[in-house]
This record gives C-alpha cells, structure tokens and sequence, in this order.
C-alpha cells in the first residue's frame, strides 16, 4: 500500500498455472525488482524503502529438491542484507553469481559472488556513473552471457539512448565501452534479455531489439503502466501497475501481437522468470495488497 510500511510482498506464480500462487515474502516496503541466481538458489529483493536508505535482501531458496521442479519456498527465515544505501531499482546475476544491480543516482553496480555467499554488507564495487554521460534516469538493467550488460533510462533518451549495452567486465569506475542501441524521445521502464533480443518497456509499448542484426520493431502496446518485464521459456511477462495486470506475450514471433492477460495481483510492480526445465517461477513484486 502506497505509504504504509511493511505491506510489500514477492509472490511465485506456477507458469503452467497461473492460479497456482503464493506469497513468499512479506513484510517489505517498496520492492521493486527480484533476481534469482539459480546455480547457488540465492534470491535477491531490492526494496526502495521509505527512507533516504533502500536496501538488498538475500534469501536462501530450496528449489528443485529431489528433482521436484515446482518446488520454490525458503530454505530458512533468516535473511542477509548484501546492500544498504541510495535506492536499488534493479537487478541481474551473471552465470558465476556475481550480482549486478543499478542505483536511483544512475550508477551501476557488481558484488562479488563469494562476498555474497559470505553474507557480507556493501562490498559492491561501482562499475559505471552518470558521468560517462550515457547514464540518465536508469530503469532496468539484464547481464546477457555474463559479458555485456544491457540497461534502459529514462531521462535524455533523445540524446544518451534509451536502450544502451556496457561492458559487464569493467576493470574500474566507467572504464568499459557503452554503446548506445536505440534512442527515443520516450523513457524505458525495464529490460529483459533473450538468447536473441532484448525487450523493453514504455509506460504502453513493448519493443524487441534485435540483437544479431542491430533492429528495432513493435511487439505490443496496450499496458497504462508498465513498471516490470521479465523473459523465461520463450514468453514475455509484462507487468501493469495501474490495472494489477501480468500480461503473457509470446517473444520470438516476429509480427506485433495481442496480449494475454495472464494473472491479476494487486500492486504488481516488478516481474522475474526463472528459467529452467519445466518450471518457470514468477515472482510479483508488490507496492500493496
């Protein structure tokens, strides 16, 4: 609920069936974006928080034990706080576990996996600022093959690129190439990566970036409010924060398309696939209840 503490959750909706849902985690602020590194089945929640303060929860998962794939809950109640400061608004986990995450002061962040499989505190190290230019109201950020990160702004898209690709292995502070993707007069809200594109989201609209052959073209439009997309198994998930909509979208055809309301759950906010065989879990990251 918009300003009351404490009435944030993350859900897990079964793809194969969308009334199949429950929630998680209760009992946060303003949460705005999940990653999952499936290899070590650590969950990280950025909350926004109410303060100057936001902050990065890592929970233990207990997912596909015994082979059992629809199997998603916590392996214990206890969490680890691996960031504390200026507002974390999303986040993304590399095949090696490393967790990169973006700030609301446009800067780009990695932890370590081992600093983070020791549940140590702010131990991030700044990959990239607003300085280089190229940085202006970040939004949402994907590592794709563990070498590049791909990220939307929000603010001066004309100019420095609404969709944009920086290099994940930077030595030090804004060291790496970015090169800009696709400009627009319009802001992006999130982004998500496939094996071949990267998708973002305006407030209504949908795009998909070719990666291969450096084109850009429609997939949808229709949302009010798009604030979360995610990938998994070859569908997209968009969420709309002002309807409480989870739309389902079918991600490697080439022709623009309908969407399908997939779920309804009031304040849905951010949106997580995981992929894996015969289970894509997806978390709701919600403002209200």
């Amino acid at each position: 609920m918009d300003n009351k503490k404490h009435s944030g959750k993350v859900w897990v909706v079964d793809e194969d069936n969308s009334e199949d849902g429950f929630t998680l985690i209760a009992g946060l602020d303003r949460p705005e974006a999940v990653c999952f590194d499936i290899n070590h089945e650590f969950l990280y929640v950025c909350d926004t928080g109410y303060g100057k303060d936001g902050h990065i929860y890592q929970y233990e998962v207990d997912y596909d034990d015994n082979g059992d794939p629809d199997k998603f809950e916590l392996r214990k109640k206890t969490y680890a706080i691996v960031y504390k400061g200026t507002p974390a608004n999303s986040c993304s986990v590399d095949e090696y576990g490393n967790l990169f995450f973006s700030t609301v002061n446009d800067m780009i962040h990695i932890v370590s996996y081992l600093d983070l499989w020791s549940g140590f505190t702010n131990q991030h190290t700044t990959l990239y600022d607003g300085s280089n230019g190229k940085i202006s109201g970040i939004q949402g950020i994907d590592v794709r093959e563990s070498d590049d990160i791909f990220y939307v702004n929000s603010k001066n898209t004309n100019t420095i690129g609404i969709l944009n690709k920086a290099d994940a292995k930077a030595s030090h502070l804004n060291s790496g190439d970015i090169d800009v993707r696709v400009m627009s007069n319009e802001g992006a809200h999130g982004v998500a990566c496939s094996d071949d594109f990267c998708f973002f989201i305006t407030d209504n609209q949908v795009f998909a970036y070719d990666v291969d052959d450096d084109s850009l073209r429609l997939k949808t439009t229709g949302m009010k409010q798009a604030r979360g997309i995610t990938w998994g198994d070859d569908y997209l998930y968009v969420a709309d924060h002002k309807t409480n909509e989870i739309y389902k979208i079918e991600a490697d055809k080439d022709s623009e398309e309908w969407m399908e309301r997939w779920v309804m759950i009031p304040g849905a906010f951010g949106v997580y696939a995981i992929n894996s065989a015969g289970l894509v879990a997806v978390m709701m990251l919600l403002t209200m209840w």
